[in-house]
This record gives structure tokens, C-alpha cells and sequence, in this order.
């Protein structure tokens, strides 16, 4: 029993740490947002598809499935692009509206 306790005990500091951070994540999705949209720059893209693959691949493991769901459908958006698919300007909104809704869930984890 003393193990169980001990792995869940792993767990919950595991996720505190990964919500500690999330901001940090969104803040840098974000930044990454910003200067592909002012410099076109494939790297940047290619930096906020890292981000929210790595998002993506991690929030439902500490509880966060919907923000994991999204990440990933943002990820195959950006990653369309990086494929050579022309965003429109819609497709930017979209993008920036949802990161908006992510900071508004990272918002809300840190307040609680």
C-alpha cells in the first residue's frame, strides 16, 4: 500500500509541476505565434508545432483532456501548413482565438 501511495504521491507532484508550467507553455505558443505571423518564418512555425505536439501528447495524462484534444487538432492545423498548405486568414484567427482558450484554461488551473 505504502508503494501506491508513493506512486500517487509521484503523480500529483508531476502534474503540479506541469500545471506550474503551462503558462510558461502558452506564453512561449504564443511568442512563437506572433513572430511567424510579423516574419513568416518557417522556423517559428515549426517551434509552435514542437509546442503543441508536446501539449498535446501530455495534458490528458495530468487531467487536462480537452486542452490535449485541442492542442492536437492545432498541431495537424499547423502542421498542414509546415506540409505547404496556405493558411488564410481565417485559419490565423482561428489559431490565435484558440490559444486565447488555452490561456483562459491555464488562467484558470492557476487560480484554483
Amino acid at each position: 500500500m505504502a508503494a501506491d501511495d508513493s506512486l500517487q504521491e509521484q503523480m500529483r507532484l508531476l502534474q503540479q509541476g506541469f500545471l506550474a508550467r503551462l503558462p510558461a507553455r502558452i506564453d512561449a505558443m504564443e511568442q512563437a505565434m506572433h513572430q511567424w505571423t510579423a516574419g513568416g518564418e518557417e522556423a517559428d512555425l515549426r517551434v509552435l508545432h514542437r509546442l503543441l505536439h508536446s501539449l498535446a501528447g501530455t495534458a490528458g495524462t495530468f487531467g487536462l483532456r480537452d486542452t490535449g484534444e485541442e492542442s492536437r487538432r492545432l498541431e495537424n492545423m499547423v502542421a498542414s501548413w509546415l506540409g505547404n498548405a496556405k493558411p488564410t486568414k481565417a485559419d490565423i484567427d482561428i489559431l490565435t482565438l484558440s490559444l486565447r482558450r488555452l490561456r483562459g484554461v491555464s488562467d484558470t488551473i492557476s487560480m484554483q
